[in-house]
């Protein structure tokens, strides 16, 4: 079972909105902590904050009062920085909001190799390193697995909710050489032609309805065909390094199922895979970025310079991007992607679901428009859990999600998600009953063109 579903245009707010199931506009969350001002319409945007609040319930904390156990693995990225550090308070940190166990890391992005690891509440070294074969996202996976062996240690029944969140595919694009050199070659024919053969497949597998049309390529992507020699090798290199860190977090992905099966519990499970949590991300600029950190420091590298470390990419020697041209193509057949909200190429992923006990028609396609919001919704209803009008004496927001069981099992079931909004940096859209309707406030685009 395969759908599409459209998360927020940016990290922290697609994961707040996950485990809430609730607009982040409404928790006040954002990946940048100070508001700002709208002069023209002499208004101050509130500051807005990122961390969940104390006063919603997220879906940890639902499937916990539930019997549930709950654990944690990977990405958290939903406390303010100035509480990340050890010394700081542990009250926005995943175990004080509905975790029992969590191992990954705090901010929104660390290095595959020698990541910022966190163990429960205290900070920890990598178990191995780099050259004794360390990777992130296999350490994250072995420590999914024996949490899952752990708890049927303890319970043979105990139900369980896993928030499985690996770096991949954000930056630093890293993954074994193993992994990488079965894309050599794989995408010598730029970005055009390959952004063409993608769009043919999405049409031709069903994902795309015949007569979609292929939104043209923007002036500022650059043509395939006018790069030089050096740079067509530069950024081919940086696409097959990006493949094979996709391949190889999928490999990880695949051992947590095969866990599953092998605990004989994989039936029953509900398991849902987003590619991601917004687009794919044009911060590597124009060039592309041996070092991410360079970037997001507004200095640009030297394309010459990084041709000259091209052969470190995807290693523990640097921490690469792609170029924007690669984000344009990758979120085919839309326009725009990461920060731009007012497209479906800043908000639009792929999703999987495999429920074998309940859904039959393995492979089968839904086009039903949801939204992240929905996830929540949708693994209490599967659960048979309503949630709590007040938590701690706290009344709680509505929920703004809706289940998406009804197209799990019927694949003519009527949209439920009807009306949904977009917007970060002013750009925004309303999407209403199959209509969207789009915004691009090119002042606000210009005066972030560095993260863009």
């Amino acid at each position: 079972f395969t759908d599409g579903y459209s998360a927020c245009p940016v990290c922290s707010p697609t994961r707040a909105a996950l485990l809430t199931g609730k607009y982040p506009a409404r928790l006040h969350i954002t990946d940048w902590i100070a508001g700002h001002e709208r002069p023209k319409a002499k208004l101050r945007i509130p500051d807005w904050q990122k961390f969940l609040p104390f006063e919603e319930i997220t879906l940890a904390e639902q499937l916990k009062s539930a019997g549930y156990a709950t654990a944690s693995i990977g990405k958290w990225h939903l406390t303010p920085p100035y509480e990340r550090n050890i010394g700081g308070p542990r009250t926005r940190w995943p175990l004080s909001k509905g975790f029992d166990r969590f191992y990954g890391f705090m901010a929104g992005e660390t290095d595959q190799y020698y990541p910022d690891l966190v163990h429960d509440s205290h900070a920890i070294d990598p178990p191995k390193t780099p050259a004794e074969g360390y990777h992130l996202t296999e350490d994250l996976a072995d420590r999914a697995i024996a949490y899952l062996k752990d708890l049927r240690a303890y319970s043979p029944t105990q139900p369980f909710f896993m928030y499985f969140a690996p770096g991949a595919a954000h930056a630093p694009h890293q993954a074994p050489k193993e992994f990488i050199d079965p894309y050599k070659g794989k995408f010598d024919m730029g970005w055009d032609t390959w952004r063409e053969q993608v769009f043919a497949r999405q049409v031709e597998s069903g994902l795309l309805p015949r007569g979609t049309q292929l939104s043209e390529r923007p002036a500022w992507v650059p043509e395939w065909s006018t790069l030089s020699a050096d740079e067509k090798r530069l950024y081919t290199r940086m696409m097959e390094v990006f493949a094979g860190f996709m391949a190889h977090t999928d490999a990880q992905v695949g051992c947590i199922l095969d866990s599953l099966d092998e605990m004989g519990v994989a039936d029953n499970t509900i398991f849902v895979y987003l590619t991601g949590d917004n687009g794919a991300s044009a911060e590597g600029t124009v060039n592309g970025a041996w070092s991410a950190p360079s970037f997001q420091n507004g200095i640009p590298e030297d394309p010459e310079w990084i041709l000259d470390h091209i052969d470190d990419f995807g290693s523990a020697k640097c921490e690469n991007h792609y170029n924007l041209a690669w984000a344009w193509a990758l979120d085919s057949p839309f326009q725009w992607m990461k920060q731009i909200a007012s497209h479906f190429g800043g908000t639009r992923n792929a999703m999987a679901v495999q429920w074998p006990a309940r859904i039959k028609d393995a492979g089968g396609l839904r086009s039903n428009f949801h939204h992240v919001t929905d996830i929540f919704a949708t693994l209490l209803d599967a659960a048979g859990i309503e949630a709590p009008s007040h938590v701690n004496g706290l009344a709680q927001m509505p929920i703004d999600g809706v289940s998406m069981v009804p197209a799990f099992m019927n694949a003519s079931a009527p949209e439920n998600h009807i009306t949904q909004y977009f917007e970060m940096f002013g750009n925004r859209a309303m999407y209403h009953d199959g209509w969207i309707a789009s915004c691009l406030d090119r002042k606000s685009t210009r005066l972030n063109s560095s993260h863009i």
